[in-house]
């Protein structure tokens, strides 16, 4: 059995005190990690928290060590699962003018009874995931704010991919925010994509990281009128280069969870929140038929 660490080393193009925070941060974690509700930074204590958008997984943690702006550390352990624990620390220092930053996991051999859904090979690739959550966020624009939604959906990844990058399906649940939307292009890594209205307004994006039937990021970079992409302008550099993030996981209970993270302008929150449970029950019954 390997019972090396997993090791991940990332590269940020800001400051250690940014990535301290969004590491260390309750409020910050929320918008690219977890929402942990009973977080409190200070050694020997505990926090817990489940997977986005599921009851299934519940993670139980305890702070091992606090440096600040160098190192965090804490044990990370699935109760219902199994009596193992594993321990998870971050690692920062200055690299020029930005940050360099080690994940390591180590003793996840000690979950071995859970199965292999806590293999090492299983955190590797669920590590890489979230480490394209922090890049995302710590490269937002500023003055934006990042909304999460999440569903449960009684269906295959495959089947809930498929309908919601097929034209025909995307033009169904995506109704709640615009009864004729349509989306035009590559579904690829680095494809150029279109979000349009009936009406042949909308925006432009690219296809920043592309993981089939598991993670899609869209980088939108600026907006389109009567089909055709507009020059970003002083408005639109507002929010160009803004994420949009799909996230399908096991749920646990023999179907999937889907995570959606959007950035968006505050004055766009209500819309938002209005309209994306909408469409995500919409997919839900489509991919459940």
């Amino acid at each position: 059995m390997d019972n090396s660490p997993v090791i991940l080393t990332m590269h940020f193009d800001v400051p250690v005190s940014k990535v301290w925070k969004a590491l260390t941060s309750k409020e910050q974690m929320k918008e690219w990690y977890f929402d942990v509700q009973d977080y409190e930074l200070e050694v020997g204590k505990e926090f817990h928290f489940f997977e986005p958008g599921g009851t299934s997984y519940l993670h139980q943690c305890r702070i091992l060590e606090v440096i600040p702006e160098k190192r965090f550390s804490h044990t990370w352990a699935y109760p219902k699962f199994s009596t193992g624990e594993t321990t998870l620390t971050w690692d920062l220092e200055a690299a020029g003018n930005g940050t360099k930053l080690t994940l390591t996991h180590a003793d996840i051999d000690n979950l071995a009874e859970a199965g292999e859904a806590f293999s090492k090979a299983s955190f590797a690739e669920g590590w890489k995931g979230f480490e394209l959550g922090l890049r995302h966020f710590l490269d937002r624009p500023e003055g934006l704010g990042t909304l999460t939604f999440s569903i449960n959906i009684n269906s295959t990844p495959e089947k809930i991919w498929s309908l919601m990058w097929d034209k025909e399906g995307y033009a169904q649940w995506t109704k709640p925010f615009n009864p004729g939307s349509s989306i035009s292009g590559n579904i690829e890594q680095g494809g150029r994509v279109h979000f349009l209205s009936a009406e042949g307004d909308g925006m432009y994006s690219n296809v920043d990281t592309y993981v089939p039937n598991f993670y899609i990021a869209f980088k939108h970079i600026g907006t389109i009128k009567d089909f055709k992409e507009q020059p970003v302008d002083e408005e639109t550099k507002k929010w160009s280069g803004c994420i949009e993030t799909y996230t399908l996981y096991p749920n646990g209970k023999g179907g999937s969870a889907l995570n959606v993270k959007v950035d968006v302008e505050p004055a766009h929150f209500n819309m938002m929140n209005e309209a994306f449970p909408k469409s995500l029950q919409a997919l839900k019954e489509m991919a459940e038929q």
